[in-house]
């Protein structure tokens, strides 16, 4: 939580001395602030550790997943539940960072578009015939997850049922197999581009204020990921979670903001019983 609010206070500091108009006199464009070692700082300490630990959690899950597809029970079905739960809660974390490698693979939109199309999944399942590339699709992802170890029965055992006993048992095995590698996929090539393709040194030396530099990237990405849920919270209400907001705080400063405290807490239907899913804010 220091971390994060340090680099948004960093960020502030610098946009707000570079918002200036290069036409004045003493032109306050002109400065020494060291861009490149804020952008080091962040990518050693911020955005590839998220990456990392998203990673580990999602190869997890990944497992976790193939372990329930091989043997459909109780017991893997809690093992699977808790490493998505460790998986998702992991991705708030890395949500913000959605630029170079993971704009690449729409990596936001592409494992937590939500609310979840329910009818739209269900016919995936039915047809098995999909395709996860295409961006604005709302049946996929960690939400598609949800549904599927949650949402397709009424208790455990209707849930269970729907993978071992029912006429489209492999339907089901299949469908949540693929939404977990499409995870996997998109997430280890994000990982791979911060670390051994070396998008870091493009991210640390690409200074500057103007759209498309390292700066830019950030502000836009911490702006997106605090704006995203007023677009679509009011849909996602319908289906499973109550929204509570509490602590916004923004401030613009020259068409860039300058402050952001949101926190936007899920209190999601009986099967997180006394957990609270933090969602929305980009959580450490």
């Amino acid at each position: 939580m220091k971390k994060l609010l340090l680099s948004i206070f960093l960020l502030s500091t610098l946009i707000v001395f570079n918002a200036c108009d290069p036409g004045t006199e003493e032109n306050p464009c002109e400065n020494d602030f060291d861009q490149k070692a804020m952008f080091m700082n962040m990518a050693n300490n911020l955005i590839v550790p998220a990456f990392t630990d998203l990673k580990t959690k999602v190869d997890a899950m990944s497992m976790a997943s193939m372990a329930f597809a091989a043997s459909p029970n109780q017991n893997e079905l809690t093992t699977f539940r808790t490493a998505w739960f460790a998986a998702y809660l992991s991705w708030q974390s890395a949500a913000q960072y959605n630029f170079g490698p993971a704009e690449e693979v729409f990596l936001r939109s592409s494992v937590n578009n939500f609310p979840l199309n329910i009818e739209e999944t269900d016919a995936n399942i039915q047809a098995g015939n999909y395709d996860f590339n295409l961006p604005d699709a709302f049946d996929k992802g960690f939400p598609a997850l949800d549904y599927l170890l949650y949402g397709i029965g009424t208790n455990d055992a209707e849930i269970l049922e729907k993978f071992t006993t029912s006429t489209d048992a492999s339907k089901y095995i299949q469908y949540l197999t693929d939404v977990v590698l499409d995870i996997k996929t998109r997430v280890d090539h994000t990982y791979n581009g911060w670390t051994t393709e070396n998008y870091d040194e493009t991210f640390n030396n690409n200074t500057g204020t103007a759209a498309g530099t390292s700066l830019s990237l950030v502000v836009n990405g911490l702006t997106m990921i605090i704006l995203d849920p007023f677009h679509r919270m009011p849909i996602a209400q319908k289906r499973v979670c109550r929204v509570i907001y509490f602590s916004f705080q923004r401030l613009v400063e020259r068409l860039t903001y300058d402050t952001f405290i949101v926190s936007a807490t899920l209190k999601c239907r009986q099967r997180f019983k006394t957990k609270f899913f933090i969602l929305f804010y980009p959580t450490l």
